[in-house]
């Protein structure tokens, strides 16, 4: 893993779920976290600051047909997306592949395991998801 720290970015609508999160990254991984819960937030944030990756909740992107993972992968192309889902959301996780998405982490999944792939991600072992194929990170 590259030594300098990243800024990742956190989009979950639940709170409690995007500072768990944070503490699992900030305490193994060289990186910071920024939370975002709604919307505005995100997008304020990704225009302020420069992210390697941000992880996004499924259902926070993808209503209205993915419109907010669209814009994101349009202006802001240098950022990872990683879309955590459950196993019920596998429909829309597969759509968000086509939406830019490169990697899916499937919840509730272990904080270890979590750790891991995210670093594996971000060290950009994890090749990219292909919508033809079955590529996603999960358990």
């Amino acid at each position: 893993m590259s030594s300098s720290r990243r800024n990742i970015l956190i989009f979950d609508p639940e709170r409690d779920m995007a500072e768990l999160l944070t503490r699992a990254i900030e305490t193994h991984l060289a990186s910071k976290c920024y939370l975002a819960t709604r919307e505005e937030e995100c997008l304020a944030l990704l225009r302020d600051i420069p992210f390697a990756l941000a992880l996004l909740d499924c259902d926070a992107v993808s209503a209205d047909d993915f419109k907010l993972l669209r814009k994101i992968r349009g202006e802001h192309p240098e950022v990872t997306l990683v879309i955590q889902s459950y196993l019920h959301q596998q429909e829309s996780a597969q759509a968000a592949k086509q939406h830019g998405a490169v990697a899916l982490l499937i919840k509730p999944l272990p904080i270890q395991s979590f750790r891991e792939r995210l670093r594996a991600i971000l060290d950009g072992t994890v090749q990219p998801c292909h919508s033809s194929g079955d590529s996603t990170v999960t358990d």
